[in-house]
C-alpha cells in the first residue's frame, strides 16, 4: 500500500509523456490490456555503451523482465517492460521502482558520457525520498 504522498507524486505523472524521475526519464503508455513502462538509459548512446549495456542486459532481462530498444530518430537507448493489466502510474509503482534500479545498475556498469547538465541537489533528495517510500511499502 502506497502512502498518500507517494500516491500524489505518482498521480501527478502524465500518461504517454516522458516524466523525469531524478535524472531518469520514464514514460507509461496505457493500452486496453496493460501498459508499457519505458525508461531512457542513455540519451546519446555510443556503440561501446550499447555493447556493454547489451552484455549486461541479457543477465538483467531474466531478473527484471525488460528489454532494450534504440530510438529511431536519435541514439537514445531505452529499457521497456510490458505490464499486463496496468492502467496507470499507481499500479505501476513497483515496476517503476524496479526499472529505475535497473537503469541505475546499467549506468553504473557502463561508462556513460559525462552529463551535459547538473541535477539540482534538491531534486536528487526528492527522488531519493520517493524511492525510499516506494521500497518501504513492500516490507
Amino acid at each position: 500500500m502506497l502512502d498518500r504522498e507517494t500516491e500524489e507524486w505518482l498521480d501527478g505523472f502524465a500518461l504517454a509523456s516522458p516524466v523525469a524521475v531524478g535524472d531518469i526519464e520514464v514514460c507509461l503508455t496505457v493500452f486496453p490490456t496493460g501498459a508499457i513502462l519505458d525508461a531512457c538509459v542513455f540519451r546519446d548512446c555510443t556503440d561501446a555503451q550499447l555493447l556493454d549495456a547489451l552484455r549486461m542486459g541479457f543477465r538483467g532481462a531474466l531478473e527484471f523482465e525488460a528489454g532494450y530498444s534504440v530510438s529511431r530518430d536519435s541514439a537514445a537507448l531505452h529499457l521497456s517492460q510490458w505490464l499486463p493489466g496496468v492502467g496507470g502510474w499507481l499500479e505501476a509503482a513497483e515496476p517503476l521502482e524496479r526499472i529505475l534500479n535497473q537503469v541505475d545498475t546499467i549506468r553504473a556498469g557502463v561508462n556513460p558520457l559525462p552529463p551535459k547538465a547538473t541535477i539540482d541537489p534538491l531534486q536528487l533528495r526528492e527522488e531519493h525520498r520517493m524511492r525510499m517510500k516506494l521500497s518501504r511499502r513492500g516490507g
